[in-house]
């Protein structure tokens, strides 16, 4: 069923049956949108009356969870949540040819913001417009029902900066979105393609045989806040590491921000394409949680994050930093924040982590058979946080902490109770290694 909210005031949507939901948005609708459940600018309104909604300047957000009704909405939806429709199987009827290039790029004009959850069925954004994988003689494309196929361009969103996708398995193509700078995807199909070749959309194939489509070209999109500076994810969050290199290649650049959680790799490999040709340069910010079948960093590319700031390991039961000639550590030459947390196999901080001699923060939680840390320690010249949390083998500090005079801050907690007692001051074994630092926290 397709909802006109601009020209259809009273529709009705019989969710949980519907197959199919069009949302028509443009910046000239004066609107308001009436849901069973929830309706929200930020916050929630239970079982409220849409209207409340009409005396606010500024609510241009819509949230959608279990709607039975859909009537019209009073101001231009920058921000839109679709959430928690079992049967949705599609967001707009059947697709529709553009006439022209100006045309595609009317395509949900004002939408900024597009968060999608938990819609099992979801298969793609139009009603009978199917992605088919390439064989040896075809490219990848779209075809309909009745096996009828022809190239033509797709809408793209146009100021679309920031997607969050979870919980839509079947989705298997989205439409172009250039500017996207935050893009989530966490339990999605692993085949989800965005319809570009590096940054630019491409066409494609669709069921359809009559409509011209002689004058439409890609159209290339650059940035309209920073015009000229190159377009980075500014965060990428997946669950899939295998989809990397893909989202790089589709979108044609980088991250600086890159979190990887609940991954089943056990290597960095299925990222190394993209590490290395994309984000080589850009990524900042490496995050890793919960990959409990990653056992190495070799492999995949690591070691190319020359400009790689901060290095976050948070659950992987396998890991073993150790690596083969120092790598990737001695290549990391801006990394300034190491965090490891919950680390079963860390006996020992790898030895190639004396070459990062750029490292200002270490934290150290919950790796509780560390027996201790090395005496090349005072090779990291540029230590100021050294942070020791739950590491219940460590009994004693090592003897060049009296020599790092760069070290500032000191905090140990939860350790092992003869580390607490060496550090007592001012009798401590230990104390003598500790007194000259500014900062220290002992519990």
């Amino acid at each position: 069923m397709i909802i006109d909210l601009e020209n259809t005031p009273h529709s009705v949507i019989p969710h949980p049956l519907l197959s199919s939901l069009s949302l028509i948005i443009s910046q000239t609708i004066n609107s308001y949108a009436s849901c069973n459940q929830q309706i929200c600018k930020y916050q929630v309104f239970e079982q409220d009356r849409a209207e409340k909604i009409n005396h606010d300047a500024q609510s241009t957000s819509l949230k959608i969870h279990n709607c039975l009704t859909v009537q019209r909405i009073t101001r231009p939806v920058l921000h839109v949540w679709l959430c928690y429709m079992d049967d949705l199987e599609y967001i707009e009827g059947p697709f529709m040819l553009a006439s022209s290039s100006a045309e595609l790029m009317t395509f949900f004009p004002s939408l900024e913001q597009l968060y999608l959850s938990d819609m099992p069925k979801l298969k793609g954004w139009w009603r009978d417009l199917v992605l088919v994988e390439a064989d040896a003689a075809t490219a990848d494309g779209f075809i309909d029902g009745n096996g009828h196929r022809e190239q033509v361009m797709i809408p793209s969103f146009p100021r679309l900066h920031e997607l969050k996708m979870e919980s839509c398995r079947s989705m298997t193509y989205f439409p172009p979105c250039p500017l996207a700078k935050i893009l989530k995807l966490l339990r999605c199909n692993e085949a989800l393609t965005f319809c570009m070749k590096e940054g630019v959309p491409s066409a494609v194939i669709i069921g359809s045989s009559s409509s011209s489509t002689s004058n439409l070209l890609p159209i290339s999109v650059s940035d309209p806040i920073n015009s000229g500076d190159p377009i980075l994810f500014e965060e990428l969050n997946i669950d899939d590491a295998g989809i990397l290199n893909s989202l790089f290649q589709e979108f044609g650049r980088g991250a600086i921000q890159i979190s990887i959680a609940k991954s089943q790799m056990d290597n960095f490999s299925v990222c190394k394409l993209g590490f290395q040709r994309y984000c080589a340069s850009s990524l900042r910010t490496l995050s890793i949680e919960n990959c409990r079948n990653l056992k190495s960093l070799s492999g995949g590319g690591i070691e190319h994050l020359t400009n790689l700031q901060d290095l976050y390991f948070d659950d992987c039961d396998l890991l073993d930093l150790e690596e083969k000639e120092n790598m990737p550590w001695k290549c990391l030459h801006s990394l300034s924040s190491l965090t490891l947390i919950n680390l079963p196999n860390l006996v020992n901080l790898p030895k190639g982590l004396q070459h990062v001699t750029t490292l200002q923060s270490l934290r150290i939680d919950s790796c509780k058979i560390l027996k201790g840390l090395p005496q090349w320690l005072n090779s990291l010249c540029s230590l100021q946080s050294l942070r020791l949390v739950w590491c219940c083998e460590l009994k004693s500090l090592p003897e060049v902490l009296r020599q790092m005079n760069s070290l500032t801050e000191l905090a140990i907690g939860y350790c092992n109770k003869e580390l607490s007692d060496r550090c007592r001051e001012p009798d401590g074994e230990d104390w003598p290694k500790i007194r000259h630092i500014s900062r220290l926290d002992i519990w």
